[in-house]
């Protein structure tokens, strides 16, 4: 009784403006405090909710096998009551996020829509590969494709370029003056150049030095992939229904044992 108008006279106008349209609902959708809450409530009420759970199934079994089962009634719907009110908070809660995200996807493919990028083919099919990979991750994106050996138009907009490695290192003279008077940020794949390898550090390019003096085969390498920060909130959520399994069944197996 106390706590909920308290809650809702602070969350409602967070929320109210979250929700409208313009840069202030965006700055609200990002702000570092209302994300911070969000994600607080959640693993709050995974926690909870997981406890209530293992509490009243524990209670039933206890029941079920002829534990103590002084004034169980009360404790169940007690049990109950908890998981039913972290539950309902959870799913808010996800649905507060899930529009968070919705609305954030909407504003970012706009943006999206408005940045050109011009690709540079060499061979027919590194232009369908980009196309095709972008078509897949980014379709909201406009990709221009332009044969490295035809002529450039002067009027052509590019926000990025993107070009294979093998033109970055041979590049013809037509597209070399019009990248020469390019301002823009450029992008390079790396692509089966022959000789051609593209090292993602010093310690790399030593490491490759190397392996060629000693006349080891050296073959391309991709560049390093960092793990999820996504990952590794499940691996923390993992081991916390872990550890909470195992706690239930440990103080169910001391109930078996010494009876209470």
């Amino acid at each position: 009784m106390v706590g909920l108008p308290t809650w809702l006279l602070t969350w409602s106008p967070i929320q109210k403006q979250a929700t409208s349209s313009g840069d202030l609902s965006d700055h609200a959708r990002r702000s570092v405090i209302r994300k911070s809450y969000l994600y607080l409530v959640l693993f709050a009420c995974v926690i909870g909710g997981m406890f209530s759970a293992g509490a009243l199934v524990f209670n039933l079994i206890n029941a079920i096998l002829g534990g103590d089962t002084f004034d169980l009634l009360k404790t169940i719907l007690n049990n109950l009551m908890s998981l039913v009110v972290f539950v309902v908070l959870l799913l808010y809660h996800l649905s507060a996020l899930r529009k968070d995200g919705e609305s954030q996807a909407d504003v970012l493919e706009e943006k999206q829509s408005q940045f050109n990028v011009l690709v540079f083919d060499h061979n027919g099919s590194f232009g369908e590969s980009v196309k095709t990979m972008f078509a897949k991750r980014v379709p909201k994106v406009p990709l221009t494709i332009i044969n490295a050996n035809d002529k450039i138009a002067s009027d052509i907009k590019a926000d990025v370029i993107v070009l294979p490695g093998s033109l970055a290192v041979n590049t013809p003279e037509n597209v070399e003056a019009w990248i020469r008077s390019y301002s823009g940020n450029k992008l390079i794949v790396s692509d089966e150049a022959a000789g051609v390898f593209w090292m993602n550090d010093f310690e790399q390019a030593v490491d490759v030095a190397k392996s060629m003096a000693e006349g080891q085969e050296v073959r391309p390498q991709s560049p390093k992939r960092m793990t999820s920060v996504w990952t590794y909130v499940a691996y923390v959520f993992a081991a916390l229904f872990a550890c909470q399994l195992l706690a239930m069944l440990l103080l169910f197996g001391v109930s078996m044992v010494t009876g209470f």
